[in-house]
Order: C-alpha cells, then sequence, then structure tokens
C-alpha cells in the first residue's frame, strides 16, 4: 500500500477517534501521540 498524504490523515483521523473513546488515560495518550505524528510526518517518496 502506498503510504500517500491522505493514508496518513486518514490513520490520524482514526487516532484522534480512538483517543476520543478511551476510557484509560494511558490509551488516550498513545493515540493522542500516534495523531501527532501522523500529522506531523509527510509521506516519503520513494
Amino acid at each position: 500500500m502506498a503510504q500517500t498524504y491522505e493514508f496518513y490523515c486518514e490513520r490520524a483521523d482514526e487516532a484522534a477517534a480512538l483517543a476520543d473513546r478511551a476510557t484509560l488515560d494511558n490509551v488516550r495518550e498513545r493515540e493522542l501521540r500516534s495523531e501527532k505524528n501522523r500529522r506531523a510526518k509527510p509521506p516519503r517518496n520513494g
């Protein structure tokens, strides 16, 4: 699967949704870190 900008945006959106639904603090924090990292890193070409 090619990791495109859209791919990273979709994964970031999923992480944000999981963080919103998380009941455990460590899970919420993990998903928020994941979202932040996915939005910050542009996909590599090649």
